[in-house]
């Protein structure tokens, strides 16, 4: 660190970040020297391009009329519209004359109207045992290592990874495991019922432990979340603990505060619990 901070020294720096509107995305926007370049939706006729690029082939007017309306211009909602539309056969390549081509009424397709719908729409169409273990994952967040995965989804995981990988739902990369849209994962925990979620949260904290003694150490962080959203305190006020001076040590002040306030809150928790009979 002493050598690249000499190295930078009297340097210039951009940085560039992705935000969705929100409270944070307005303090962002207070502060000096920031310039907020938002990203508008596309119009019907970035739509019809969006298409084309997408397949290679031109899409005719009614179809980028029903997918413009039906997304409002996002380009991911676009994309899982099309890829809906062409596994229910009413979307159809003609390579005869390099041209999409549609088949019946799009009006009649029951297709949700907004993109988590579209996500759990196509999760629900899969066996029981990807359907779940997708469920699973969508706990442990993004770029998971990749020996927790294993070690949460238990015996079979490589075959059932490799699965997942080849419906275009996750990858890998330098041995860490991802959703192939964030959205997704996201779609998934949300649709998931407080006892489950918390159920979930639990296990990944004990496939955390399961992992040798100085990853368990790395991982101090999500141990912490994870029991912490299980509601199992006894666990998570340690690594609490832990997090929170790792993050003071590393001048992390905000992540440091916001650990020692989860901390205060589940003392406050234990506190008013009446005492357990024997």
């Amino acid at each position: 660190s002493d050598v690249c901070s000499s190295d930078l020294k009297g340097s210039s720096f951009r940085f560039f970040v992705a935000c969705r509107p929100s409270k944070t995305l307005e303090s962002l926007q207070a502060l000096p020297r920031v310039r907020v370049l938002p990203i508008h939706p596309l119009r019907t006729e970035g739509v019809g391009e969006f298409l084309r690029l997408r397949t290679g082939m031109a899409p005719p007017e009614d179809l980028v009329n029903f997918v413009f309306e039906k997304s409002h211009g996002n380009p991911l909602f676009a994309a899982e519209l099309l890829d809906a539309l062409e596994r229910e056969g009413r979307v159809f390549r003609d390579a005869e004359v390099e041209r999409l081509a549609v088949k019946g009424s799009l009006e009649e397709s029951a297709l949700p109207d907004n993109l988590h719908g579209m996500f759990l729409s196509r999760v629900d169409a899969l066996d029981g045992t990807v359907r779940r273990a997708l469920k699973t994952l969508s706990v442990l967040g993004s770029r998971v290592p990749l020996d927790a995965v294993q070690s949460m989804l238990g015996k079979g995981s490589s075959g059932l990874l490799s699965k997942l990988s080849s419906l275009g739902f996750v990858f890998r990369d330098a041995g860490t495991l991802s959703f192939t849209q964030p959205l997704l994962g996201e779609a998934l925990y949300e649709s998931l019922p407080f006892s489950e979620k918390r159920k979930l949260h639990h296990k990944a904290g004990e496939a955390f432990e399961r992992l040798s003694a100085d990853a368990s150490k790395r991982f101090e962080i999500l141990l912490a979340h994870h029991f912490y959203e299980a509601r199992d305190y006894k666990k998570a006020v340690p690594y609490l603990k832990r997090s929170a001076a790792h993050a003071k040590k590393q001048l992390a002040f905000f992540q440091a505060l916001e650990t020692y306030q989860k901390i205060l809150r589940v003392l406050e928790t234990l506190h008013a619990d009446p005492p357990q009979k024997a």
